[in-house]
C-alpha cells in the first residue's frame, strides 16, 4: 500500500474530534475488548482498534467491489439519507433509507419484481409527472423505498449497515443468505461479519465514515 493510501486511513486522534469514543451504557459482552473504561456507565471505546477494524472492514469492502461485487449501505437515520445517496450514486452502490424491507433478501425473487416494475414505471412515466408536477404519495413512498435498489440486478456481495442497533432484520436476513455484513455498532458485535465498535450515534462521524468510504474508492 502507498504512502498516499497510508494517509487516507484515520488516526484515533481524527475519531475523537467525532465523539466517536463515546460508547452505550447498554453494551453486550461481545464488545466487551473494545472498551477501555467507563463514564457514569457509559462505555468509552478504545479507538485504537476502532481505527483497525474501520481499515479492515473498508479494505474487505473495496477488495470485493473491485472484483465487480455489489455494495448495498442500509441506513435508518434521517440525517444521513442525502449523504448515503450522494455517496451510493457515486459509486453505483445500492442503498435503502428508511425502514427495512421484510423479505428484501431472504424473498429476492418476489422483492425484486416490485423493485423492477418501479423502475420500469419510472423510466416510463416520472418526466412527465415532473413535468407536470403530479405528486402520487404511493408513488413517493414507493420512490424512497426502492429507488436505491434498482441498481441491484441479484443480491448484494456484501452488506454495510450504519446502525447495527436499528438494523438488526436486515443483519438477519444477511446471516441467512451468507451475505457477509460490515456494520458501526456501539453495542453489540452479533452477527456482524466486520463490525466496527464507535458511537454511530453521532451523525458527524457516520457522515465522515461514508466520506472515507468515497475517497477510499476513488483513490
Amino acid at each position: 500500500m502507498t504512502s498516499k493510501n497510508q494517509q487516507i486511513w484515520p488516526k484515533p486522534s481524527d475519531l475523537m474530534r467525532y465523539q466517536a469514543h463515546l460508547g452505550s451504557k447498554h453494551w453486550d459482552p461481545s464488545i466487551s475488548q473494545n472498551l477501555i473504561g467507563f463514564r457514569d456507565k457509559t462505555g468509552i471505546i478504545d479507538l485504537n482498534q476502532t481505527c483497525v477494524d474501520l481499515k479492515r472492514a473498508y479494505t474487505f469492502i473495496s477488495n470485493c467491489t473491485s472484483m465487480g461485487g455489489k455494495l448495498m449501505v442500509v441506513n435508518t437515520s434521517p440525517f444521513l439519507e442525502e449523504h448515503v445517496i450522494r455517496v451510493a450514486r457515486t459509486n453505483q452502490y445500492a442503498y435503502l433509507n428508511g425502514g427495512w424491507i421484510g423479505g428484501l433478501l431472504t424473498n429476492w425473487s418476489m422483492v425484486s419484481r416490485s423493485v423492477f416494475g418501479f423502475k420500469d414505471f419510472c423510466n416510463q412515466y416520472e418526466s412527465l409527472m415532473n413535468s407536470q408536477d403530479i405528486n402520487l404519495s404511493k408513488f413517493t413512498k414507493f420512490k424512497k423505498a426502492f429507488s436505491g435498489l434498482t441498481t441491484l440486478n441479484n443480491l448484494p456481495d456484501v452488506i454495510l449497515v450504519m446502525s447495527a442497533e436499528s438494523t438488526l432484520p436486515c443483519i438477519v436476513e444477511a446471516n441467512a443468505m451468507n451475505i457477509p455484513v460490515v456494520g458501526f455498532t456501539s453495542s453489540s458485535s452479533n452477527g456482524l461479519d466486520y463490525p466496527i465498535v464507535v458511537n454511530n450515534k453521532s451523525v458527524d462521524f457516520s457522515a465522515y465514515a461514508l466520506n472515507l468510504l468515497d475517497t477510499i474508492n476513488n483513490t
